[in-house]
């Protein structure tokens, strides 16, 4: 038995990604919060379930290990699979402190205590300090009353104490602990065309977001201020990342790494300058971009970014998404990237609130348009966003909805949209099927045989099946008898 004082998962995700940036990536929420617990003086495991699946016993693990304490941070797609976790967990040993964290119960910590009786506590928002204060006071047997940030069931009454301030010097924290993730294990890459696959870590150099679009929670979990650590921590981390871990790319994970230009630009001076070698993607808003600053990328190692261009009809990016971005900045984003041999990916949404066909017929004929790759996702309603609460005033989500039961909409595929509700509003489902075909065979080239194969081997249940023949992917099948029209 090797005692450790915390344990930290990482829940399965039933979707797997088809992304052509990335696969296998560490998740960085586990590997700070590790980090920060291991330079208070904790002992940590790690335990990331999508990586370790075959022949692991979770009872074993769980008893070989001997935690006092057990920590689940998750996203809203793992929200079931992280619940079913701490079932498991308290099954094991009744005794162990359960703390969850992460996106999903930062908006949705009412519902979840309210249903969900096997986690003790959550810590909402930004963890890192929460989740130490918090580990301190249950080792010590002091009150949690004072710690910012966190909701327990006390007495019977759930009690959410206030809201913690933001970190506001992201350099005071450690590097993320990829050494408790096993980070050789994930075989990490990222593949851009004409590149191939490249070794590469993940490094998140901002957080927060300045913007509010509709279908986004950032802000309510990061906060609307938008902070950063400085040029030289961030290239002292890929340094230390080249140096311990052999890696020939960066994904910048932030949700926009080019707020700050001024930043951006120190960050691929210090880049050429230190001859640092590295190949890196990123995520850019096009309203912030100019032509110069795609050059010194350029220049200092960027082949490829993806930015949010979400619909080509200016009507739905001004008046119901507020993506504050024109459908002429998209364009000149993507013409300048072609110049540069910078491969481009604009991400497009279907089925918005409002939406007509004319809206989304500008939206295929804008990725028709495009030089670089466009991607097409059917919107998702999320806690704690506009577009959750315009589904509850459609009556797309009923008045007694709870995200901690596995009674939503019915269209939901989890193994291939994820596990959050599918947003339907004037374009039925069927239209929208009709776009993502399209946007599959005749934008992104896809092969048919290989979608088809993608979508069998994801599907997991005949509810799953049920749902993938209502959502209408056999036009999918129809395709190839003659073809189908959009709009």
């Amino acid at each position: 038995m090797s005692q450790v004082d915390l344990l930290l998962m990482n829940p399965p995700i039933k979707k797997v990604s088809t992304s052509y940036r990335s696969k296998g990536t560490p998740p960085l929420a586990l590997a700070y919060l590790a980090a920060v617990s291991e330079k208070n003086g904790y002992s940590v495991e790690c335990l990331d379930l999508n990586l370790h699946k075959k022949g692991l016993s979770l009872s074993e693990y769980v008893i070989d290990k001997n935690p006092k304490v057990v920590g689940i941070t998750f996203v809203t797609e793992q929200r079931f699979e992280a619940f079913q976790l701490f079932k498991q967990i308290k099954s094991i040993n009744p005794n162990l402190i359960t703390v969850a964290g992460g996106p999903h119960v930062t908006l949705c910590a009412e519902d979840t205590l309210r249903h969900i009786n096997s986690i003790d506590y959550i810590v909402r928002g930004e963890g890192e300090i929460t989740f130490i204060e918090l580990l301190n006071a249950i080792f010590s047997g002091n009150s949690r009353s004072m710690i910012k940030g966190v909701s327990y069931v006390n007495n019977g009454e759930i009690v959410h104490t206030p809201a913690r301030v933001v970190i506001k010097n992201l350099d005071e924290l450690p590097y993320p602990a990829m050494h408790l993730l096993s980070f050789e294990d994930y075989n990490f890459h990222i593949q851009v065309e004409g590149y191939g696959e490249i070794k590469a870590a993940p490094i998140l150099s901002s957080r927060g977001c300045p913007f509010k679009c509709n279908f986004c929670a950032c802000t309510k979990i990061w906060g609307a201020m938008w902070r950063f650590r400085s040029p030289e921590h961030v290239i002292a981390e890929i340094r230390y990342l080249k140096d311990k871990y052999r890696i020939n790319a960066i994904w910048f994970v932030d949700d926009n790494f080019n707020v700050n230009r001024k930043r951006m630009y120190s960050i691929c001076e210090r880049i050429v300058h230190e001859n640092l070698d590295i190949k890196w993607i990123c995520n850019v808003r096009v309203d912030n971009l100019k032509k110069e600053d795609l050059e010194l990328m350029s220049k200092s190692g960027c082949i490829s970014i993806e930015f949010g261009a979400e619909s080509g009809s200016q009507n739905i990016l001004d008046k119901v998404v507020h993506k504050k971005i024109t459908v002429d900045q998209i364009k000149r984003a993507d013409e300048w990237c072609y110049q540069l041999g910078i491969k481009s990916d604009a991400q497009f949404i279907i089925s918005h609130p409002y939406e007509t066909t004319e809206d989304a017929n500008k939206t295929m004929e804008l990725m028709k348009s495009l030089k670089g790759q466009s991607t097409l996702q059917i919107l998702k309603v999320y806690p704690g966003t506009e577009v959750e609460k315009i589904a509850y005033e459609i009556g797309l989500l009923p008045p007694n909805f709870s995200w901690a039961l596995d009674k939503g909409n019915s269209d939901i595929i989890p193994s291939i949209t994820g596990n959050a509700p599918l947003f339907f509003d004037k374009l039925t489902v069927n239209e929208v099927s009709s776009y993502m075909t399209t946007a599959w065979i005749d934008i992104r080239s896809f092969a048919l045989l290989k979608i088809i194969n993608k979508v069998v081997k994801k599907i997991r249940s005949p509810k799953e099946f049920i749902s993938l023949m209502k959502m209408g992917f056999l036009f999918v099948f129809k395709k190839v008898f003659g073809g189908i029209k959009y709009g």
